[in-house]
């Protein structure tokens, strides 16, 4: 999630959680270019730009949550219609028969 950036700078500060982590952490992302110029834990962040507070993590982590909640359902309702459309070929084959 955008967490801000410097007036005049090109470098969004995106903060994002990490399961394997555990953990937040901020990308900072040229937003002309769309590439990551580097990855900093919160407390280095906040020596080198503004603190970040246990919400804005919180909310990332929720985010993050929500979105795997999101792709594991629609990849379980992919995984149903391909079934329902093996089933329903399955049965035109035995009709065909």
């Amino acid at each position: 999630m955008n967490i801000g950036q410097y007036a005049g700078s090109y470098r969004r500060h995106l903060l994002f959680f990490s399961p394997k982590d555990k953990f937040c952490y901020v990308a900072i992302q040229d937003e002309r270019y769309g590439k990551i110029i580097t990855v900093l834990p919160p407390a280095y962040h906040r020596n080198l730009a503004w603190r970040i507070n246990a919400e804005q993590c919180q909310l990332a982590k929720k985010r993050h949550e929500s979105y795997t909640k999101a792709v594991t359902a629609a990849t379980q309702s992919t995984k149903n219609i391909i079934k329902q459309f093996q089933k329903s070929h399955k049965l035109v084959d035995l009709l065909q028969k």
